[in-house]
């Protein structure tokens, strides 16, 4: 889950809806769209029923807006890399249940929004649907690489401000003076928390907390353009707190080298709220760490009967070859891999931006994201075990610390496990029984494991074809999990395997970045592309590598950007 800065706050006020001027559907020979009726016209056609496109339809068509979502693959995959899936574990071993992507609800008060803005009501608000529930303490364990060859030996963090003692003397333990280090630096982050979500990103103006804000930035030591690595590397000498306190880095696809140390923000975002007597934000957002019970895929299912309920209708199976731009340079709609063509007066693309405009834009229109910043891909171990792992709770990390040149080189995933290196890396592991035991049958495990890995290149491609990228990182997880007293393979009774040839094949993502766009300075806020096409009228972006930026939160509240200025922009025929 990411955080950025740069979106103004006006953008994102109410806008009055105007009617759009409806546009011809075309009879169509492929999934019914011709049940529509000759004369019948949609307002939007959107591409791509992922978390953006399936919250801006909703949006769209509460307003009472003609809206349908054509997507390339089945209802399975909607709300694309946010969604989970099953396998069955041998010889009726039952069923396990894994998240393809997202794993830490973060800022629920976002989809709560979300969902009311789409005409869900209180739905999430109630827990009715989809029921949402904080994840217990400890909300972090962290298997620090301490000294080759020795067993791993579990941090733990709890998280909150009842957890803070406990977390204090955590620190304490890594280095002398370390627990009152970490509660300056999480009360600041909390402080830079409160001032950059509602001004720069959620739109709105909240004064005190933007003052406090800069004053940290300006007088505290809290630069914003300096790295997460550096920031922390002046707080703290050890190495074995800068590897605990830089990993939300990898959520984003990113090394705490070339991130920027506004994402230290995520720290009280996950483990706040912490105690602040001079914490100028008065209405703060909910801090901590949720899970929606049956998984991520829950979420996006209520968002497609939001949908459904406001008129949305979806065509699956229906893979988009161009978005089609007249001789003005307007978008007037999709055509379909069929030949088929669908009209509307706007089109919404929810695939990846630079994949989008690689492969659905006429040459003339297209943008070049060549030399643009990708993040990393990732490869995911989904592994249903007939026992409990019970060291790990929920979410779990695998961290090198022996010193500090294998700390940096622990973040070099481009070499990591290609044909040149084996290691070490980081990891994350997330074992949702811990909060939702409906994820796997009693006393059995269900845990997907995320190594930072390789997007495609020229350089990459080979690794992945032959294997061996997959293979090597399988083979250092494993020892990694031996050496923290767990054998994993002994117990595995099913196992599934995602590296970047099949995000890309699935899920469109331009070299299998899974977390899109990469989230370097010079790609944040105004320097992200923003929801208009700038040489395409009439044709809106949403998703991860749009701003502002990767996470479901993020992607949500940019989809409320992006209808925002459709509304802005209608009538079409004006």
């Amino acid at each position: 889950m990411a955080m950025r800065a740069g979106l103004v706050w006006c953008w994102l006020l109410a806008v009055p809806v105007r009617p759009f001027a409806p546009r011809r559907v075309v009879k169509s020979r492929y999934l019914h769209l011709s049940s529509l009726g000759s004369g019948e016209a949609f307002d939007v056609v959107v591409v791509g029923a992922g978390i953006g496109g399936l919250s801006s339809a909703a949006r769209l068509a509460a307003q009472g807006q003609r809206v349908c979502i054509v997507e390339k693959n089945s209802l399975d995959l909607a709300g694309g890399r946010a969604g989970s899936f099953e396998i069955q574990g041998r010889g009726g071993d039952g069923s396990y249940r894994f998240d393809r992507g997202p794993s830490l609800l973060l800022l629920p008060d976002v989809y709560e929004a979300a969902f009311k803005e789409a005409g869900g009501g209180d739905l999430w608000a109630s827990h009715v649907e989809p029921r949402v529930t904080p994840v217990a303490a400890p909300l972090y364990t962290m298997f620090l690489d301490r000294a080759p060859g020795l067993p791993l030996s579990p941090m733990v963090l709890r998280g909150g401000e009842q957890g803070l003692s406990h977390d204090k003397a955590q620190f304490e333990a890594l280095e002398v003076g370390g627990g009152a280090k970490y509660e300056a630096h999480i009360r600041q982050s909390q402080r830079i928390l409160d001032g950059g979500l509602p001004n720069f990103i959620s739109g709105q103006l909240r004064l005190p907390a933007l003052l406090q804000m800069a004053q940290e930035a300006l007088f505290g030591g809290a630069f914003p353009l300096e790295s997460q690595d550096s920031q922390i590397c002046r707080r703290f000498s050890s190495t074995l707190a800068r590897a605990a306190l830089t990993f939300q880095s990898l959520y984003v696809g990113l090394t705490p080298f070339e991130a920027p140390s506004v994402f230290n923000l995520l720290q009280p975002l996950e483990l706040g709220p912490v105690p602040d007597p001079h914490r100028a934000e008065q209405d703060p957002c909910r801090q901590g760490i949720f899970y929606p019970v049956g998984g991520f895929g829950e979420v996006s299912r209520s968002l497609v009967r939001l949908a459904q309920d406001a008129g949305v209708q979806f065509y699956w199976d229906s893979p988009v070859d161009q978005v089609v731009v007249d001789e003005t340079g307007r978008a007037t709609g999709v055509r379909l891999t069929t030949g088929d063509v669908v009209d509307a007066a706007a089109v919404l693309v929810n695939v990846d931006l630079p994949m989008a405009e690689a492969t659905l834009l006429p040459k003339s229109q297209k943008r070049d994201f060549s030399t643009s910043q990708f993040s990393c891909s990732v490869v995911s171990f989904h592994w249903a075990l007939n026992t409990t792992l019970k060291p790990l709770s929920h979410h779990t990390l695998f961290l090198e610390a022996q010193s500090e040149a294998r700390r940096q080189q622990s973040w070099e995933w481009e070499s990591a496990f290609s044909s040149r290196g084996e290691g070490p890396a980081n990891f994350y592991v997330h074992a949702p029984a811990r909060t939702d035991p409906s994820a796997c049958p009693e006393g059995h495990d269900a845990i997907t494991v995320l190594v930072p890995a390789p997007g495609l290149r020229p350089s990459s491609e080979e690794a992945y074809d032959t294997g061996v990228v997959v293979s090597r990182a399988r083979a250092f997880v494993l020892e990694q999990f031996r050496r923290a007293g767990m054998d994993v393979e002994k117990h595995l009774v099913a196992e599934q395997v995602v590296s970047a040839p099949k995000w890309k094949q699935d899920f469109g993502l331009e070299r299998g970045s899974v977390f899109g766009l990469s989230h370097p300075l010079s790609q944040l806020s105004f320097f992200r592309p923003g929801p208009r096409s700038p040489g395409v009228r009439g044709l809106y972006y949403c998703g991860a590598s749009a701003r502002p930026g990767n996470g479901v939160p993020l992607v949500l509240l940019g989809a409320k950007q992006t209808v925002s200025a459709i509304t802005a922009d209608a009538p079409w025929e004006s």
